[in-house]
């Protein structure tokens, strides 16, 4: 959006990755499209990961993994499939951002 005229954006990964986030936005405010750009790169698979499923559902998995939280749902949310879990952990792990023992699932 910044790169559109926008003045900032509102961000599901920031849960994720506030440090990178910031530093992209900052990054962008600054005309500093290569560095944008790269960090944007690096994780724009986990910015279209976090959409697997209805939010927060894969943010709250990632983030279990990464032992920030403990996964907690309310209906009618529930957790994320099996499945999309295997896609996020493969992805989380490609990333550095896990854990070696991640918070409980509940």
């Amino acid at each position: 959006t910044i790169a559109l005229g926008g003045a900032g954006l509102v961000s599901v990964a920031s849960n994720e990755i506030p440090r990178e986030m910031a530093e992209m936005v900052k990054a962008a405010v600054q005309n500093d499209w290569a560095l944008a750009r790269q960090l944007h790169r690096k994780y724009f698979r986990l910015l279209q990961a976090n959409f697997l499923e209805t939010s927060p559902g894969p943010v709250k998995a990632v983030l279990t993994m990464m032992g920030r939280i403990e996964e907690h749902y309310r209906l009618p949310m529930t957790p994320v499939s099996s499945a999309t879990r295997a896609r996020l952990e493969r992805l989380a792990g490609e990333l550095g951002l896990l854990v070696e023992t991640p918070a409980p699932q509940r």
